[in-house]
């Protein structure tokens, strides 16, 4: 209803008040925060798969494995997050897909850093030695020996970048980029509402 567009917060029993479709802004506040939940969530996960993999094969390989891995790092860490995460998704189309590939593909690298250091570590001690000695296969020993040794410290790291994808997920909305209306997101109401402000200024002057 018109009479419902833009009212104020505590009216009409809107705790929040409406947007200028007259859509109730607190039950679309939760709803933007869940879904930027989900998208840091599923981004972290993509991530903290491909880097351990990665890291783990760059620590127990070493060599030239070492060194392609570690030059994808340096790839992706010479560009700022966003700048590739535009890239990916003018490439895949906008909307939550593009945004979890596009952020996923950059946080990746944190992990595989953070594994392959512990790997390194971990590859000379007496248990990975005992391992070989039993003949045991490397993936073997990386999946049952390694792994469990290194994933702690991936999923500490984990909880810092879901953050970082909530971050980048508001950011991309607020452009355009992430979530789609009539989607809800954080990044998009914030782009709404900075837009009615300067409109609203812009009347008054």
């Amino acid at each position: 209803m018109l009479s419902d567009v833009l009212l104020p917060p505590l009216s009409k029993g809107h705790l929040l008040g409406t947007d200028e479709l007259g859509r109730d802004l607190l039950s679309r506040l939760l709803l933007g925060i869940r879904i930027s939940m989900l998208v840091g969530l599923g981004t972290t996960a993509i991530a903290l798969s491909v880097g351990t993999v990665a890291g783990m094969l760059a620590g127990y390989y070493r060599g030239w494995v070492d060194r392609i891995i570690n030059g994808f790092v340096e790839l992706v860490w010479g560009f700022p997050l966003i700048l590739i995460a535009v890239l990916l998704i003018g490439a895949i189309g906008p909307g939550l897909t593009g945004v979890v590939i596009a952020v996923g593909f950059v946080n990746w690298a944190g992990f595989a850093r953070i594994v392959r250091g512990e790997v390194f570590a971990l590859r000379e001690k007496e248990f990975v030695a005992a391992a070989r000695a039993l003949g045991k296969g490397d993936l073997d020993i990386m999946a049952r020996h390694l792994l469990p040794n290194v994933v702690g410290s991936a999923l500490v790291m984990g909880s810092y970048y879901i953050a970082i994808a909530i971050i980048a997920e508001a950011g991309l909305s607020f452009i355009g980029m992430g979530a789609q209306p009539p989607l809800p997101s954080l990044g998009q109401m914030i782009n709404v509402t900075v837009c009615a402000m300067c409109s609203t200024r812009a009347s008054r002057e």
